[in-house]
């Protein structure tokens, strides 16, 4: 009887032990999934800055800026738009504060939103609030109390890195000259010529230049990606109300003072599923995204640029669309079924019908611009990527407007005009909406259906 008791009592002990062992690893399993939605917007716009760097696309305190519009060979982000031309600085405040003065732009639409390393938007001067007047601004780093010099707006970002990235209205090379000049008044420069730029040192697996940045991470390990987040951490800060994410990662092992991930084999057997969970949902977000609404109809996002503690949401918005604007700068409806909820392929033919009354209600501009399903631009006969009110559309004579979405150019020259460009594969559709009008953003007004023709 003793060593019938004493098995059960025996039994027990293993199955308690079994029970604590999975509860652990099931609870680690949950940091490590949430950590890495957490942490991955500002590992990517670390990673994206240096891809962008060695491709000239950008500059440390100092604009650069993009004279023309990219074309399908460009990887350095997801969903490119053709809509306006760039003028892009990514900022180090650790060195001091930068100075930004933006010009009279009488004539040119244009927006110059700056974003926070965890992608947030803090300002976005441009024609929506200065109209065509010109503004000088002192752009300051966390901690900084100095004095704003007379005449400057000051605008504080909560991290040290820092990404501004102006935008004007462009029709394609029939302005390139005339916005290219433009650009060139745009002025960047510290406020203490004497400052250097010295940035966070970060240890990164090697930068590749023919993978975009956000498939490079999906090949980097754990430990690689906690390492980067931890050193990025001390020169972007987290917000105070991120302190309960932070201190589980830190009970998880994922936050050291030498920045190693730690942990028992079981422990760290727990955050490695969750980390794997974690990057398998962000390397399908696209299909999650659109799961979310019925077949047939357009995935429409109006709170992009401010994600509090929407971390899962900031994820996936960085994966899907990096440097995103404002919802008060612009919309955007992607869509990538037809109005039967079957997959858009060019091997089929489609048409965007607009009634006189239907058309996008915007201040500023739309556009629908043509991706494959990895939100990559795509190769034509025509090299048109994107069309929109820029374009010398034809409208019928009751003020309706149908745009064509096919692969071979059309016989009749009027919808030639109204012609997208598609490639013989699945593909995907983005219409941006600059400057949103109340009934976009109240989501009143909707995008008609795409609707397949043949």
């Amino acid at each position: 009887m003793k060593k019938i008791t004493k098995l059960i009592v025996g039994s027990a002990i293993v199955v308690g032990a079994l029970a604590a062992a999975g509860w652990q690893v099931s609870a680690t399993a949950k940091v490590g999934a949430q950590g890495y939605f957490y942490a991955y917007p500002l590992v990517l716009m670390e990673l994206s800055k240096r891809h962008q760097l060695a491709m000239s696309m950008t500059g440390i305190n100092e604009f650069s800026h993009r004279k023309v519009f990219p074309d399908h060979t460009f990887n350095s982000v997801v969903a490119p738009n053709v809509d306006t031309l760039y003028s892009s600085a990514r900022l180090d405040l650790s060195v001091g504060p930068m100075v930004m003065t933006l010009p009279s732009t009488e004539g040119f639409y244009y927006m110059v939103p700056i974003l926070d390393a965890w992608t947030n938007v803090i300002a976005s001067p441009g024609t929506r609030n200065l109209g065509s007047a010109p503004a000088r601004y002192l752009i300051t780093g966390p901690g900084w109390s100095g004095s704003v010099p007379d005449g400057y707006e000051q605008i504080k970002s909560p991290t040290n890195m820092a990404w501004v990235l102006g935008r004007i209205k462009s029709s394609g090379p029939s302005d390139y000259k005339q916005v290219n000049a433009l650009q060139a008044r745009f002025g960047l420069y510290p406020l203490d010529p004497e400052a250097g730029s010295a940035g966070p040192q970060v240890d990164m697996p090697e930068l590749l230049m023919d993978k975009a940045p956000d498939k490079q991470i999906e090949d980097w390990s754990m430990d690689e990606f906690y390492t980067a987040f931890c050193q990025l951490l001390d020169d972007n800060p987290a917000p105070a109300a991120d302190e309960p994410m932070l201190q589980q990662m830190r009970s998880a092992g994922l936050l050291t003072d030498d920045c190693s991930v730690t942990g028992n084999p079981l422990k760290r057997f727990g955050l490695q599923l969750g980390y794997d969970k974690a990057l398998g949902v962000l390397r399908n977000t696209l299909q999650i995204l659109q799961q979310q609404v019925p077949p047939g109809e357009w995935r429409t996002v109006y709170d992009l640029g401010d994600y509090a503690q929407r971390y899962v949401q900031r994820a996936l918005a960085a994966k899907v669309g990096l440097g995103a604007n404002g919802a008060e700068d612009a919309v955007y409806s992607t869509a990538t079924t037809d109005s039967s909820g079957d997959q858009l392929d060019g091997n089929a033919s489609y048409q965007l019908h607009f009634n006189a009354d239907e058309l996008p209600p915007v201040k500023g501009f739309w556009s629908l611009t043509m991706y494959d399903t990895s939100r990559m631009l795509v190769g034509n006969q025509a090299n048109r990527y994107a069309i929109g009110d820029r374009n010398d559309l034809y409208f019928a004579e009751d003020g309706s407007l149908t745009l064509y979405v096919q692969n071979e150019r059309p016989a009749d020259a009027n919808q030639a005009r109204n012609w997208l460009p598609a490639p013989k594969q699945p593909f995907n559709l983005i219409l941006r909406l600059y400057w949103p009008g109340p009934e976009i953003l109240d989501a009143s007004w909707q995008p008609p259906a795409v609707k397949r023709v043949d």
